[in-house]
């Protein structure tokens, strides 16, 4: 009996310690979607992030940027092992339009929301501005809990597995960015069982 508590139990920690799976959108439009399960190492630098008590919102976004970097990286060195392109994760990350980001993005925040790691802000919506060039650009808005102020989640302006911007969302709207180009979309050569079409757009 004392064996079977203990296996139940180790078999509980085990769960509960599963990193988990994420959707990464990619093809330009997110026509395309991949299943992509966090590496165990990326996951408890995640949580190691959160550990500390948050007294904040201030440091709690602080926290937000640093995980949105981890997961950044390790989903990209993933998804860059699945492909026959023999591309870098820098390269694949460089071929994401801006709307897979502002995608990939959301499904970042949710990880944290839906695991009680960020518990200070809800998720609004994603909202989009025109850059010097006329292209729209995207990003996440979340509003705090405790005074209703937005800000913006940026992914696009600092470049492959850094921490993003988040700043407050009148800011962010109103200013004019310098992104030059949309970057390109591509096809990855991937396994198919992987892969599913997005059908709810």
């Amino acid at each position: 009996m004392k064996f079977i508590t203990l296996f139940i139990l180790l078999l509980i920690s085990t769960i509960c310690l599963a990193s988990p799976k994420l959707v990464i959108c990619f093809d330009g439009n997110c026509e395309t979607r991949l299943n992509i399960k966090l590496s165990d190492d990326a996951w408890s630098d995640v949580e190691n992030i959160f550990s500390d008590k948050i007294i904040s919102d201030k440091q709690e976004r602080q926290c937000i940027a640093k995980a949105f970097a981890i997961i950044e990286k390790d989903v990209f060195k993933t998804l860059s092992e699945k492909t026959s392109n023999e591309l870098s994760p820098e390269q694949v990350h460089a071929r994401m339009s801006n709307r897979d980001e502002a995608s990939n993005s959301k499904t970042f925040i949710s990880l944290l929301m839906d695991n009680h790691l960020s518990s200070r802000y809800y998720l609004r919506k994603t909202e989009k501005r025109s850059s010097w060039f006329g292209f729209n650009e995207h990003a996440i808005i979340i509003q705090s809990r405790s005074n209703a102020k937005t800000y913006a989640i940026d992914t696009t302006q600092d470049g492959f597995g850094k921490e993003p911007a988040i700043t407050p969302y009148n800011k962010w709207k109103t200013a004019k960015s310098y992104t030059s180009l949309p970057k390109k979309t591509f096809e990855l050569i991937i396994p198919p069982d992987t892969t599913f079409k997005n059908n709810d757009e």
